[in-house]
């Protein structure tokens, strides 16, 4: 079963995975020792990139934050629910606009 993400996340079937640095929702796995950056088991936002266009290799790459030794560090087995661009798109593309409002508008 593969856990999807809000309505106010595109959805990751339609994320792009040439490199491009995106806003991700995860869910972090607690066994990991990067975690999210507030003290929290809910799914959070953070960033990364999917690198398959070059690589061959589908693999996300996801910033979490060790509170171990207060550093970044890669989150290995963070579940990927949902993402955002990591810049907003120009307002001629206005459902993507709408989209990013609605998130941002949610606190995100």
């Amino acid at each position: 079963m593969t856990e999807r993400g809000p309505d106010f996340a595109f959805p990751m079937e339609d994320a792009p995975k040439d490199g491009s640095i995106l806003r991700l929702l995860v869910k972090f796995d607690r066994k990991s020792a990067a975690g999210p950056f507030e003290d929290t088991t809910d799914p959070s936002w953070t960033i990364g990139a999917n690198n398959m266009g070059n690589t061959g290799e589908d693999v996300w790459d996801v910033v979490g934050w060790s509170w171990e030794q207060d550093v970044f560090c890669h989150a290995y087995g963070a579940t990927v629910l949902g993402w955002l661009p990591f810049h907003p798109a120009a307002d001629d593309n206005e459902p993507q606009m709408n989209r990013i409002r609605a998130a941002l508008n949610k606190g995100l």
